[in-house]
């Protein structure tokens, strides 16, 4: 599934992008793109059941573990593309 993380304002920056990125890995989520205030990030479902307790939904908002409180303002559950017919 795919995560979308907003970082807390002293981390909107190169380096605190860098710290969120390495503090998602040790949680064993993977880093895929980076904004100026937010990260992206994919987990298998047994990780974010382990991290977050329960197995997420899209769209929802999702507890921020211990170790990522510091730079992160809020997780959530990116919502599945819908695409358009033509």
């Amino acid at each position: 599934m795919r995560l979308q993380i907003l970082l807390r304002k002293p981390y909107r920056n190169p380096e605190g992008v860098e710290k969120t990125r390495a503090a998602l890995k040790s949680l064993g989520m993977e880093p895929t793109t980076s904004g100026a205030a937010s990260l992206a990030a994919t987990v298998d479902e047994k990780t974010a059941e382990s991290v977050f307790g329960s197995s997420p939904q899209s769209g929802e908002v999702l507890p921020i573990p211990s170790s990522l409180a510091e730079y992160v303002e809020s997780i959530s559950v990116a919502p599945r593309h819908i695409y358009m017919e033509g």
